[in-house]
């Protein structure tokens, strides 16, 4: 749907809404059809250092469309980074660097809008405050949805060849209940396989690049490691162990 690079130097401009303060910088902005946006707020918790699909909720009342909302801590200030995000299904998913960071979030397009296709800013003269502050380059709109090689090609990386892992899953700490997220980002030939392993052994339905192990218990703690698999070859990634315990949690999740 929309792919571009950004080097942002702040997340916008403030907005106080209820008890929270919002940071929004806008990327794009359809009106009511769609707006895609890097949002940090000051709450301490629900949207820090992200991408946001939609509108953030205000104090009263609720956006038109639904909005999807990217993993906190995505977003890097100063540093150049390539984001694709597309629409398919009444699902969004947030790709950064060439690689989906999270499994598709469920959202919803707004009724067709006659107002202009704004970059870097809003369309309604009352919300200037969402300004994007940085630099973006290479900004492409498509009628349809990205394909993996197309994607990894964007962001500069190869869909040629075996597999090859550039970022492996890294250890995690949990608490009972948490949420922990593993993944792997491999260059290569599409289509990928992928199974992931809990202790040696394959995890029935794990086969994507992103392991979603929720409301974690101590039975989940182990080794973990994922075969990438495509038709000119075959690599794995080291194990690496996952702990889960009631005491204070060390390292957060993805």
């Amino acid at each position: 749907m929309v792919s571009f690079w950004i080097q942002p130097e702040t997340f916008g401009g403030a907005r106080e809404v209820g008890e929270r303060t919002d940071f929004q910088g806008r990327i794009l902005d359809k009106g009511s059809r769609f707006k895609v946006s890097i949002a940090n707020t000051l709450d301490g918790s629900s949207v820090e250092k992200t991408m946001v699909f939609g509108e953030l909720k205000a104090a009263s009342g609720s956006p038109e469309t639904i909005t999807a909302i990217a993993p906190n801590g995505m977003i890097e200030l100063n540093t150049w980074q390539h984001y694709v995000v597309t629409y398919r299904n009444g699902e969004v998913a947030f790709y950064k660097n060439g690689f989906q960071v999270a499994p598709p979030e469920p959202a919803s397009l707004g009724r067709t809008a006659e107002s202009n296709l704004v970059i870097g800013n809003t369309n309604t003269p009352a919300k200037q405050s969402v300004a994007y502050e940085g630099v973006l380059d290479e900004l492409g709109i498509w009628g349809r949805c990205l394909t993996e090689p197309e994607i990894l090609n964007l962001a500069g990386l190869s869909s040629k060849g075996p597999p090859h892992i550039l970022k492996g899953p890294e250890p995690k700490s949990q608490l009972i209940g948490t949420t922990a997220r593993l993944s792997v980002h491999a260059e290569g030939k599409r289509p990928i396989s992928y199974q992931w392993l809990f202790n040696g052994k394959p995890i029935t339905g794990a086969n994507d690049s992103i392991l979603v192990l929720k409301a974690v218990t101590p039975d989940k703690s182990g080794t973990y490691r994922v075969r990438i698999e495509n038709e000119e070859g075959e690599v794995t990634t080291d194990s690496v162990k996952v702990g889960v315990d009631s005491g204070v949690l060390y390292q957060n999740t993805e």
